[in-house]
């Protein structure tokens, strides 16, 4: 039930060392992670307040806890401090849960960490903040949005995976309070009725984590982020548009699902990998393509991807005028 291993105790220890939180949980993918969290600490009488674009786990998460749930509008403080003023009008002493993330996959984009965590503080609320995309590339050293803008130990609770910036598999919720990490394996199903990972797994995340927080680490770091500027660039003179800021990730708006998903077939038969987003994972009309970089990407492997993905968008019309570059 649960489970565990010397060599899963290991690499907790290894992410409580990096994060600088005393306790960490395993979990064997990230969105058992943050569906997990939520459901272990919240009851049916507390509530939680999300961002609107919060990630899928925690919306299921959410909903499976408590039909007290409400959602401020992305990035806002201001919609924040609204929906809690609310609650705390309505019900003066109940919990409440503040979740977010640290950057948003779908666009990108990065909150206002210090604001979100001073206003939930304000009202008496706990926080929640997922890092999966951030944490091992952005910030200094790699450690995460978090811990430029207030530091992990600002928040009650992190939830991360290793399935992004790591390329391995499993997740992970890390707390300062060990009362949390408690009530987590004990009310959790996603971890009590679950399968811890294998050594295998194990061994392949923290050798990743150890990589990502070297000398080699911070080389491979700069060198994707220095692909993602450049194919941005690239795009953006091929006429594309594309969201937030420099990450692991471009992410490149296309607009109506039906071409979005012609231009797709064309951009893989063309030999580039994209993953075209839309409806549920999206708002309807809002399809995009994700494009996932890593440090061994070349010049001409981006400089060939962005005119594969403009001439697609154009034949297919969203896009008025390109040329492929060569």
């Amino acid at each position: 039930m649960g489970g565990g291993s010397k060599a899963g105790k290991a690499l907790a220890q290894s992410l409580s060392d990096t994060l600088g939180l005393q306790h960490t949980l395993l979990f064997p993918t990230g969105w058992a992670a943050g569906y997990g969290a939520i459901r272990g600490i919240v009851r049916s009488h507390d509530y939680i307040v999300m961002d609107a674009l919060a990630h899928n786990c925690l919306q299921h998460g959410a909903q499976a806890s408590t039909q007290n749930v409400s959602v401020f509008i992305h990035n806002s403080p201001e919609s924040l401090a609204k929906r809690l003023e609310r609650i705390r009008r309505k019900a003066p002493d109940a919990a409440i849960l503040v979740v977010f993330e640290s950057l948003y996959s779908m666009d990108s984009d990065c909150p206002p960490i210090e604001e979100l965590v001073r206003v939930s503080r304000q009202y008496d609320a706990h926080t929640m903040v997922d890092i999966a995309h951030d944490f091992g590339i952005l910030g200094k050293d790699g450690r995460g949005l978090l811990a430029d803008q207030g530091g992990y130990g600002s928040v009650d609770l992190i939830i991360g995976s290793f399935s992004k910036v790591f390329g391995a598999i499993g997740g992970f919720v890390a707390s300062g309070d060990l009362n949390l990490i408690r009530a987590i394996q004990g009310f959790s199903g996603s971890y009590t009725f679950s399968n811890f990972l294998t050594p295998p797994q194990i061994a392949a995340a923290h050798a990743a984590l150890e990589i990502a927080f070297s000398e080699e680490g911070r080389k491979l770091r700069n060198d994707a982020l220095r692909s993602c500027k450049y194919l941005r660039a690239l795009l953006d003179a091929q006429g594309l548009q594309t969201f937030g800021i420099d990450s692991g990730m471009v992410i490149v708006k296309v607009g109506q699902e039906a071409r979005a998903r012609e231009a797709y077939k064309r951009i893989l038969d063309d030999g580039v990998i994209v993953n075209c987003i839309e409806f549920p994972a999206v708002r309807r009309g809002e399809a995009r393509f994700r494009i996932q970089l890593t440090p061994e990407h070349t010049a001409d492997d981006l400089l060939y991807s962005a005119g594969v993905i403009a001439e697609a968008l154009t034949y297919v019309g969203l896009v008025q005028e390109t040329k492929r570059s060569a």
